[in-house]
């Protein structure tokens, strides 16, 4: 991450309060594209830290490719899902590696906001 650009601050206030990790290495990559299941992850993570407690409005759906889904994240999808963040995909799949889109990842911060309500 280079030092002195828009965003220099806000990466290193989220590291210093363990909302992001990084790519590994105390390095990180903020022009990368981010996959569903790490925004889950940096979202659940900004919650847990804000002490915002998300709705549980309907239980877990087991998705066709549950077992995409990295240890690491399964609590923050699961978490995201029952709260009416997070869906699936008509095919009953998550997709939790592949790259979130820009409107996935603006109607995931609009649902998570209104949670927040």
């Amino acid at each position: 991450m280079a030092s002195g650009t828009w965003y220099t601050d806000a990466v290193k206030w989220a590291a210093a309060n363990g909302i992001v990790s990084g790519i590994g290495g105390g390095r990180y990559d903020p022009n990368a594209p981010i996959t569903r299941q790490d925004l889950a992850v940096i979202l659940a993570r900004y919650a847990d830290f804000m002490g915002i407690a998300l709705p549980g409005a309907r239980s877990y759906t087991v998705f066709t490719d549950d077992a995409d889904i990295a240890n690491y994240a399964k609590e923050a999808i699961e978490r995201f899902f029952a709260a009416g963040i997070t869906g699936g995909y008509p095919d009953s799949s998550m997709k939790p590696q592949g790259e979130a889109t820009r409107a996935e990842v603006a109607v995931m911060l609009m649902r998570f906001l209104e949670a927040m309500e």
